[in-house]
């Protein structure tokens, strides 16, 4: 293997790609509601009518709206395929992208292990990691946002022994690209000028050459995300009650532990305690760079986290999506120092450290898991046994690890480790492909409308639920104009008449006055005089118009 690496790589980005896109078979559509549906909706009609509209004016529920370069890159595959071809196109896309992540991650590695076949595993085993594999199967911005700083770090890894001006210009235009992509991408360029910063020996040199990069990375944040920045001189203001006090701490403590479970302890239990330690000439040029990025990045998370508290007066649940990035470089470090050191010291600092990282996980609660977010572990729609399992899981496993590295059972841990992870990702990539495969089955019979331009009004019963799967589904897969409405009592329609509906709009019940002619279908529970165009096994799609 020693002599032709990059031909056993290119079979292996050719397998990986294949089964990548194999899996996304289970994939029917947008499972992460209303975020994907939102990003569709834009995506659509900016391919539609070259112009970039907010959600708010495309559906009828609520819905963020997602960074403006996303559905342009996405409005592509709109403009060339009908719906559901083109919801399986990015997600064919995003195979690729992910797939050929291989390369930078072959040449990261073999700076610091010798081995191709070593490199060959690991690479291989990342690319399957949930970080990866749940956003991939989904029309999120994640995936682009991972991908673009994992081709970063080899580039600015590379800038430090050859090409140096090529290659970290490369890296800074990756780094403000990432802005476009996922509202804190920021930290990405700042992390960089950190980095920077800390290693030059002449600092006011350095801070004149990079003021021009933070501006430029400063302009399009305040631009493109001026609502979130402007809220956080009121979340500051917040924390002077006790209760929000303590909520900041919750949200401190869940996103640590985020990443915690995400990386099973151990690769950040090594990167912490080989930070200053590792005398290879790569890291100690690029560590303050990920260091850097993971606080920022936890930081940004205990933002969203306390954001949530603030706003919806939600507990501060346990999520790792803001964090992925710095999950997968905490993977990639971590993993490295796994394999590259031949033993663990059992010195009193590094039980200290060891036990200050794992002692959190102690106090995780069972209830802070009821976030949807947290796909990449396991999908918050079963039940509280499920969860609890999964709690004592991660545990176990944990203390099982950490026993098995301080007794340098180096063999075992890193097949412990590898076979945790792949066990995520499989689980992750089952219950995230059944759920999908559950929600097509429920709206698939409403998909023979697919080809159809109707104006549908989807009328549901109120259940304290106002982003329901077959809205989204009709409104992202089929052709047709879909409306929402909710009602509260029990009338049954009789006469062609609706019961008192409503929609719920930016946490307001606003009344509306609905006239059934107005629209081709309705779909709902309720029983109507109109003819059935389909029945589904809880609702019927009753046609209104007479052609």
């Amino acid at each position: 293997m020693k002599k032709t690496p990059y031909l056993y790589f290119f079979l292996l980005f050719l397998g990986i790609l294949t089964v990548k896109i194999l899996i996304t078979l289970l994939f029917h559509g947008p499972t992460i509601i209303p975020d994907e549906g939102c990003i569709v909706q834009i995506s659509r009609y900016f391919a539609e009518n070259f112009k970039l509209v907010n959600c708010e004016e495309l559906r009828s529920i609520p819905g963020g709206n997602p960074p403006a370069l996303i559905p342009i890159i996405f409005s592509l595959f709109y403009a060339l395929f009908k719906p559901v071809i083109a919801y399986k196109a990015i997600l064919v896309f995003h195979s690729i992208l992910v797939s050929s992540l291989i390369f930078p991650l072959y040449k990261i590695f073999k700076r610091f292990i010798k081995k191709d076949v070593t490199i060959f595993i690991i690479s291989g085993l990342l690319l399957f990691i949930p970080q990866f594999l749940t956003y991939e199967k989904s029309v999120m911005s994640e995936t682009l946002f991972a991908v673009t700083n994992v081709w970063l770090l080899y580039f600015y890894i590379e800038s430090f022994d050859k090409n140096k001006i090529r290659n970290k210009t490369i890296a800074i235009i990756l780094g403000i690209l990432s802005i476009f992509l996922r509202p804190f991408g920021f930290i990405t360029p700042f992390a960089i000028i950190i980095n920077e910063f800390i290693l030059s020996k002449n600092k006011k040199r350095t801070i004149l050459i990079f003021i021009p990069a933070l501006i430029l990375a400063a302009i399009p944040t305040c631009i493109l995300y001026s609502d979130v920045i402007n809220k956080i001189p009121s979340i500051f203001s917040t924390l002077l009650n006790l209760n929000n006090i303590v909520a900041l701490g919750e949200s401190i403590l869940n996103q640590f532990n985020s990443l915690n479970m995400a990386v099973l302890s151990i690769p950040l239990i090594l990167l912490v305690i080989f930070f200053n330690k590792e005398k290879s000439h790569e890291f100690k040029k690029i560590r303050f760079f990920i260091l850097s990025f993971i606080i920022l990045n936890l930081a940004l998370g205990i933002y969203h986290l306390y954001g949530y508290f603030m706003k919806y007066g939600e507990q501060p649940d346990i999520l790792t999506r803001y964090i992925n990035v710095s999950i997968i470089f905490t993977l990639i470090f971590g993993l490295i120092f796994v394999i590259k050191n031949k033993e663990f010291k059992l010195s009193r600092k590094n039980l200290i450290i060891s036990g200050i990282i794992i002692l959190p996980l102690l106090f995780m609660e069972t209830e802070k898991y009821k976030g949807q977010l947290m796909h990449e572990f396991i999908h918050i729609t079963f039940n509280e046994k499920l969860i609890n399992g999964f709690n004592i899981f991660i545990t176990v496993i944990v203390i099982a690890l950490f026993i098995l590295l301080i007794n340098n059972k180096k063999k075992l841990l890193i097949t412990g480790i590898f076979l945790t992870l792949l066990l995520h990702s499989t689980s992750s990539m089952l219950i995230q492909g059944t759920f999908s495969k559950l929600v097509h089955k429920q709206n698939e019979i409403y998909l023979e409308l697919k080809d159809e331009k109707n104006k549908i009004l989807y009328l549901k019963k109120w259940d304290g639920e106002n982003s329901p799967s077959t809205y989204w589904t009709l409104k992202n897969m089929t052709e047709n104009e879909i409306e929402t409405a909710f009602f509260k009592s029990d009338d049954t329609g009789l006469d062609n008449k609706l019961p008192k509906v409503f929609k719920w709009e930016d946490s307001e019940v606003i009344d509306l006055q609905i006239d059934p002619k107005n629209f081709d279908y309705i779909i709902t529970n309720i029983e109507l005089d109109f003819p059935i165009r389909i029945e589904g096994t809880d609702s019927k799609v009753y046609k209104t118009s007479e052609s």
